[in-house]
């Protein structure tokens, strides 16, 4: 598994132990917000950077890929930004409450949180946590 995929699999199973942060939790979205959902949470790597590269293969490397992690809820009665403030804060405190996210990665820090506010039809505001997450493996592997 590339250090990629292990990173974005340990935030999805963090966010998926009980009791999970939304029914909803996707690797990836591929597919529109159903009109029935309230709210989602959605795992997509953006990047992956070697850090200090060693000179020999086999030797331990470090690898910084960025994880973005939308959170999207449908906007009924409030604010956009309030209406997706606590799924953010759920999502937000899972992730740190155990920043080597049992042992699959060394370390998660957060970076910054962009929102983004769909067509007024659709009623669905987006704040995306984005995330530094450090793996470190053999030179030999990705």
């Amino acid at each position: 598994m590339s250090v990629i995929n292990t990173a974005t699999t340990a935030i999805i199973a963090a966010l998926s132990a009980a009791p999970a942060v939304s029914a909803t939790i996707d690797r990836v979205r591929l597919r529109p917000f159903g009109k029935t959902t309230v709210d989602a949470v959605v795992v997509t790597p953006t990047r992956s950077s070697a850090m200090d590269p060693p000179t020999l293969i086999g030797l331990p490397m470090a690898w910084e890929t960025e994880i973005a992690v939308q959170c999207l809820a449908r906007v009924a009665g409030s604010s956009p930004d309030v209406a997706v403030d606590a799924l953010l804060a759920s999502v937000y405190a899972r992730i740190m409450s155990d920043p080597t996210l049992s042992g699959y990665v060394q370390s998660v820090s957060p970076i910054r949180v962009d929102y983004a506010y769909e067509a007024a039809d659709e009623n669905i505001v987006c704040a995306t946590l984005l995330l530094s997450v450090r793996v470190v493996t053999n030179s030999a592997n990705i």
